[in-house]
């Protein structure tokens, strides 16, 4: 992730969110969750981002990468409590969370519109989501290989994410120009809609 860029990637997209005001929204968004949060680097950037994140709640189904991200979230001071669990099928009540972050996760999943909208049931009405997800490039046909890994269309993300109850879905570029997270990966940032007036079909 360091070699690759991405910790700088996530630090300029946060600065970008808290320059648009999307960072200051009522309640402060200080419970957060970091679903698939793999090496736990976005779930740093976000405590470092916004002050008042003290615990960034994680889970994941490798028990290696909850120890990884264990270590790498301790080493900025934020503390974690993280399990091994699905994102398909989260331990976590209805609207527990201020915010919820992704990376790189849904790409690998069989069924991503069952995560997302699981994603968004823990999610509070006007909670930020942020998701990160593989951009399709030759870079990524190579990762490919290896991890074996589907990027998914940004235009069925947005759609997805919608149909999920967020509003307002923006797709943001990672990363200054010229850097591998930018080629690798795009982020998208959406809002939990008050109440249940969104769409249930995917």
């Amino acid at each position: 992730m360091q070699r690759l860029g991405y910790p700088h990637a996530y630090a300029r997209l946060l600065d970008e969110l808290n320059r648009m005001g999307d960072l200051h929204r009522r309640p402060p968004p200080t419970r957060v969750l970091d679903c698939g949060l793999g090496t736990g680097v976005l779930g740093a950037a976000f405590a470092r981002a916004v002050p008042g994140v003290a615990t960034v709640t994680g889970v994941d189904l490798s028990p290696a990468m909850l120890h990884h991200a264990a270590a790498i979230l301790t080493a900025e001071g934020v503390a974690a409590e993280l399990q091994q669990a699905d994102a398909r099928c989260l331990p976590y009540r209805d609207c527990e969370f201020d915010t919820v972050l992704s990376a790189h996760m849904l790409e690998h999943l069989p069924a991503p519109v069952a995560a997302l909208r699981e994603m968004a049931r823990v999610l509070r009405p006007g909670g930020l989501f942020v998701v990160v997800a593989a951009r399709a490039s030759i870079v990524d046909a190579a990762i490919r290989l290896k991890w074996g890994h589907a990027p998914l269309d940004p235009t069925d993300l947005t759609r997805w994410m919608t149909l999920a109850g967020m509003r307002d879905v923006r797709g943001h570029p990672l990363g200054s120009a010229w850097t591998p997270a930018r080629w690798l990966s795009r982020a998208f940032v959406g809002w939990k809609l008050s109440g249940e007036h969104h769409e249930k079909g995917a």
